[in-house]
């Protein structure tokens, strides 16, 4: 339970009575945050010593640092950036609360109020140490107004939201204030021996009273007490994961639980360049939306009883920044839009589950996604088709978000049997919702639809194997990736015998956890090689539904059971070992979390669970 000594009589739900969130691995924030506490942070994690919680802004790509949080249990040294030494608490944190123990004894918790305002109390004072190495910044200490006047420092770095700390009670004093050089801001405990602080980041979207003083604002905001803010950031989340989650009963199983929090604490609010609440791929360091792991975030929200809109949003996101040649960025952030390359046309395979479990998606909404996918669809098909082949070519491995796939081994710029599969599908959903809406343009899709699985056969396929393209010469060549076999997602256009070959040939990929992107005894394979032989989610997801639509029934449940066992197993990781099942990178990304989710509804729809 929470020590006594800081609940004052206020009685909150313990933290054993709720999920589990491990620091190390998943960071601590609330749906609509652009903040998060996690013990890693930057490109790979590899800004923060992993020994103390960071508080870190999603403002920067791959997550920014800002302090690491640490009670004064012993002497700290002069500010030396983040701290070497081994912490001298431990921490946990669930989804409302996060401790900091010295031994059995709470001396410091926190919880969010909204999603910029974060509030912390404890009895120990708490250091928050800046780190010039890993960010340039700023602490001041502004003369108060008034002798009473509470204490506040503010916060500022180039490029990243200002915080303003604020004492509700106790007092807080600075070294290295004024000076950009390594820093310290600690909270002390007042007269009744405990310290009650707020930070706020102050963001373009929070709500401010005109002309209200700091000390009205926190006089406002405090008017909720520390445990009512915790019972209901519970609340919150348990609806959220109940609305996701319907197929559980009373209780929600832990990795169901898990999942949906993953999705949840990795959500940000509408702001910048993201005008929509999206789900980021993580906030442990890959803080951005990918233009296609947004379409599986979508299709797990439109999963959620009350989060159709929200998935569809997610859906279009990207679009909100389409190019008028139909180009949709790579990647998105905040402040930030990569177009250096663009990602694969997946929103077909993706429509066709979305409008299969919720027909409800209304004809305004329908129109809305008809014209951007159209326009998408016509920048592969004008803009990527080279002299004597009616197939669209990748610039680049990125392209096919496969990133260093060897179908991409010699030459980048290729012609390749996934995004043709891509865009049959989405040509053949295009053309019904074109039937749908009365547009008159489905025969126009139809016939595009069909001309593309013409040259699929006819320029890729060579009785055995779909072979890999050089765009630019035109030569092709064998690949041994699982990339070759998406157009199993196609798999209702394709021969038979050409759909039998490829299900047969999947043995090869096959290990106890799912489908390797390489075969493992390929002279090629690299267990920790990114695409040349770990186990993806959306790889997995692709080659479920094609082995499934091709009628292998039985396989295809094999390989969802194989994908439950992996999560189990490596959580929700960016990807898997193939060999062990243990988690690569990222460990902390919603593209697994929402597959996993979107496999767990449709197993239960099929009875499975």
């Amino acid at each position: 339970m929470v020590d006594e000594t800081l609940t004052n009589g206020d009685s909150h739900l313990a933290a054993e009575s709720s999920l589990p969130v491990d620091l190390k691995t998943i960071p601590w924030s609330r749906r609509g945050s652009y903040m998060s506490f996690s013990t890693l942070a930057g490109d790979c994690g590899a800004l923060t010593p992993n020994i103390d919680v960071a508080l870190v802004s999603h403002y920067k790509p791959y997550g920014a640092p800002c302090f690491v949080l640490r009670p004064k249990i012993e002497p700290l040294p002069s500010p030396s950036g983040f701290h070497k030494t081994p912490s001298p608490v431990t921490f946990r944190a669930t989804p409302e609360l996060l401790e900091w123990r010295a031994g059995s004894e709470t001396v410091a918790e926190a919880t969010f109020i909204s999603d910029n305002v974060v509030r912390l109390r404890g009895t120990t004072p708490m250091s928050f140490d800046t780190d010039m190495e890993a960010l340039r910044s700023y602490i001041y200490e502004p003369p108060k107004p008034t002798a009473e006047a509470r204490d506040v420092v503010e916060w500022s770095s180039i490029g990243l939201m200002p915080l303003r700390f604020v004492a509700l009670e106790g007092s807080l004093s600075t070294i290295g204030a004024t000076t950009y050089e390594n820093g310290r801001i600690t909270i002390h405990p007042g007269a009744t021996g405990h310290w009650d602080l707020f930070i706020r980041e102050r963001c373009p979207s929070e709500y401010t009273v005109p002309g209200e003083t700091i000390d009205e604002w926190a006089d406002r905001i405090s008017k909720r007490s520390f445990n009512t803010c915790v019972e209901s950031v519970q609340r919150e989340f348990e609806s959220y994961a109940r609305g996701l989650c319907t197929w559980s009963g009373k209780r929600i199983e832990y990795l169901d639980l898990l999942a949906c929090y993953v999705m949840w604490t990795s959500t940000v609010r509408a702001e910048g360049f993201i005008n929509k609440e999206a789900v980021l791929m993580s906030k442990l360091w890959m803080n951005k939306v990918w233009s296609w792991d947004n379409c599986f975030n979508a299709l797990a929200l439109a999963g959620h009883s009350g989060l159709l809109q929200s998935g569809i949003d997610n859906l279009l996101l990207p679009f909100s920044q389409q190019l008028e040649d139909g180009r949709i960025p790579d990647a998105m952030m905040y402040n930030e839009l990569t177009f250096d390359f663009t990602k694969p046309p997946i929103f077909g395979w993706t429509l066709e589950r979305l409008l299969k479990m919720r027909p409800e998606v209304t004809s305004q909404q329908l129109l809305d996604i008809y014209r951007k996918v159209s326009k998408f669809t016509f920048m592969w098909l004008k803009h990527r088709r080279v002299q004597g082949s009616k197939l669209p070519f990748y610039s680049h491995g990125n392209d096919s978000g496969w990133d260093n796939s060897t179908s991409f081994d010699g030459q980048r710029v290729i012609v390749n049997a996934d995004l043709a599969s891509h865009l049959i599908l989405q040509s053949d959903v295009l053309s019904r919702i074109s039937a749908q809406l009365r547009l008159g343009e489905e025969g126009m899709w139809s016939d595009i639809r069909d001309e593309l699985v013409d040259a699929l056969l006819s320029e890729l396929w060579d009785g055995e194997h779909f072979r890999v393209k050089n765009a630019i010469t035109g030569e092709t060549r064998k690949s041994t990736s699982l990339l070759q076999y998406v157009p199993l997602t196609a798999s209702r256009f394709l021969p038979k015998e050409v759909v039998d070959k490829m299900v047969a040939d999947l043995q090869g990929f096959l290990t106890p956890w799912g489908l390797a992107t390489e075969p493992i005894d390929s002279k090629e394979y690299d267990s920790d090689g990114y695409w040349r032989g770990p186990i993806w989610a959306p790889s997995t997801i692709l080659l479920e539904s094609g082995v499934r639509e091709a009628g292998y029934v039985e396989f295809a449940d094999d390989l969802r059971r194989r994908f439950f066992k992996l999560c189990q197993k490596g959580s929700f990781a960016e990807n898997y070992d193939a060999v062990t099942g243990e988690g690569h990178r990222d460990l902390s990304h919603t593209w697994s979390s929402a597959i996993f989710l979107i496999m767990r509804r449709e197993a239960a729809e099929a009875g499975e669970l």
